[in-house]
């Protein structure tokens, strides 16, 4: 009945874990971008469950096959001695149904008869559906992921003893598109879904954790201003309506100027809300057979409700300042956004993607995991540590002291440094080599005078002069200090060891300055993310992730097979150390 509708918590919200309380299984979902299916991260999925089967995955472009046009990860070396069965997966989609559970080495012997710890399911409910807007897809989504973990949790129910708490995390990868549906989905998931007995006496509650959050090569700004070639603010309109409600979210049109149809879809709900307490029995079993997010609303649509008025602002930078919107991101433990640099991606620049400002002097710590691990794929990995204060970051108001809400360099300054106070892994990945189409060389009048170097050559040497200005200076403290994501507390080797002005005895002088902290400003990474010393053509953006939405997807993107590989070892390292 409509009395045993609970009260909106959003995500983050939920109540602590009682000691001695199992948490699981661990959903993670793979959210397919614009024009996508459900089979565009097949990959990814199973590179996950090799990496959950205990394989070591390859992690080098020379190792990949490009005859293998079918999406499977092949491992270079097996773990079996090492293998622990307590680890496997099922990955689903609603298309693929139950039949498409695929469980790895290990199942049959679970004393639980196999029930997987890590679900991944793949969306399908956007497929064929991606122009009528970010709201109108992660509401879709939304709706699928409650229902899928309320479908999988009583399908296990007799397996976990009749309790009636369960505890989950859910974690996403979503891809361009798929990243902000995503994003949008998190504002209107509960921090709780009960589940009503078939009597109605009892309800199980499912509890959702946020654990990781991952993004790649999503338009976190929008792609207003930061098209591939430079385009008139006049064009990017036209192109926006051309592109549907999508292109009109994309190229940031202000919601006022939506068509009247859209504006419609929000309509009236006030007129809903009052009428509930008028509703007769019959209209309150229907309400109980609708969509569970169907059955709450957030506060952003509460808020619209009581003013009836919709918003002003466009869905993007509303999306990166309201609360709504910026909480239940900040409640994941982790936070990562994957972005091609050096000019690879047509669709999605760099600035974007890792949501950059050349006006922003927001910090970003520089990780020296290429250099330790000689990842030939990744330029650079860089954190962004939380700030408390994203509205008015003490980094950018010297330079801003008032900003106009109507000006777009200083909405995308101020869309930035709210996202990344929130604190961010950025891995910035080099794709050029992966492109299937020969490089050009750059005509003289477009060379900078530096690009006779690689860019990579000069993002080191720019690193390498900060980090000899740093020592004899004032030190600010060592990498151990700094909080860094859960899944590089095991990997310490990665990280700064010595201070600034540590002792040259404890080792050469390479030794010491590459262990000395750097900052890079959100500004000197657009200088140094974006330009390449060849023309490449901009197919980055499906190579990176491995797009496998079709045979000939899966062919010509093959070389994106180990970014994914690494993606999928961090992602079960991270997800696995859930520890409430």
């Amino acid at each position: 009945s409509a009395d045993s509708a609970v009260q909106f918590r959003p995500l983050g919200a939920a109540p602590p874990i009682p000691d001695g309380a199992d948490v699981g299984p661990h959903y993670v979902f793979l959210v397919h971008g614009w024009l996508g299916n459900e089979q565009e991260m097949s990959y990814l999925a199973t590179a996950l469950s090799n990496v959950v089967g205990g394989r070591t995955l390859s992690l080098s472009t020379d190792t990949v096959d490009d005859d293998d046009a079918s999406g499977a990860a092949s491992p270079i070396r097996s773990n079996d001695e090492d293998e622990d069965e307590d680890d496997y997966i099922h990955v689903s989609s609603n298309q693929e149904g139950a039949e498409a559970e695929e469980a790895l080495p290990g199942e049959e012997e679970e004393e639980d008869e196999g029930r997987p710890k890590i679900v991944i399911h793949k969306p399908t409910c956007n497929n064929g559906r991606t122009t009528d807007g970010i709201a109108a897809g992660g509401t879709r989504l939304a709706e699928e992921i409650a229902e899928f973990i309320v479908a999988d949790v009583l399908e296990r129910q007799t397996e976990q003893d009749g309790s009636m708490q369960h505890h989950v995390t859910v974690s996403f990868v979503g891809n361009s598109l798929g990243g902000l549906y995503s994003r949008y989905a998190l504002s209107l998931l509960p921090s709780e879904l009960p589940i009503p007995s078939e009597d109605g006496l009892d309800t199980t509650t499912v509890i959702l954790h946020p654990n990781v959050f991952c993004t790649t090569a999503t338009p976190h700004l929008g792609v207003a201003s930061h098209t591939y070639l430079p385009v008139p603010r006049f064009a990017e309109r036209a192109i926006g309506r051309v592109l549907d409600i999508t292109g009109m979210d994309l190229f940031r049109v202000d919601a006022a100027d939506y068509p009247k149809t859209e504006a419609d879809s929000n309509v009236n709900k006030e007129n809903v809300q009052n009428d509930s307490s008028n509703v007769d029995e019959d209209e309150a079993e229907a309400r109980d057979d609708e969509p569970l997010l169907q059955q709450s609303s957030t506060e952003a649509d509460e808020a619209e409700a009581e003013t009836n008025e919709k918003p002003t602002r466009d869905l993007i930078y509303r999306m990166c300042t309201e609360p709504a919107y910026l909480n239940p991101l900040a409640s994941f433990r982790e936070r990562i956004a994957y972005a091609n640099a050096f000019g690879t991606d047509f669709q999605v620049p760099t600035n974007t993607a890792a949501f950059l400002s050349d006006r922003s002097t927001y910090p970003h710590r520089y990780c020296n995991v290429a250099e330790k691990e000689g990842i030939e794929f990744i330029a650079s990995v860089l954190y962004t540590d939380p700030s408390d204060n994203a509205g008015t970051c003490a980094h950018d108001t010297a330079e801003s002291p008032s900003l106009s809400e109507k000006d777009t360099e200083d909405d995308l300054l101020v869309m930035s440094r709210s996202l990344d106070a929130l604190g961010w892994t950025k891995v910035f990945i080099d794709t050029r080599g992966g492109i299937p189409v020969p490089a050009l060389p750059k005509p003289r009048f477009m060379r900078r005078t530096s690009e006779a170097l690689d860019v990579r050559a000069e993002l080191k040497k720019f690193i390498n002069e900060k980090r000899t200005s740093s020592v004899g200076a004032e030190s600010e403290g060592t990498a151990d200090e700094l909080p860094v994501p859960v899944s590089l507390q095991r990997r310490r080797d990665q990280r700064p060891e010595v201070e600034a002005g540590g002792d040259a005895n404890d080792g050469d002088q390479d030794e010491r300055l590459s262990s000395v902290m750097v900052f890079l400003q959100s500004k000197e990474l657009v200088e140094l993310m974006n330009p390449s010393e060849r023309m490449h053509f901009p197919l980055g953006h499906t190579v990176m992730v491995a797009n496998s939405k079709s045979e000939a997807y899966a062919k010509i993107n093959s070389k994106g097979k180990p970014i994914m590989n690494k993606l999928a070892t961090d992602l079960v390292a991270s997800i696995s150390d859930y520890s409430g």
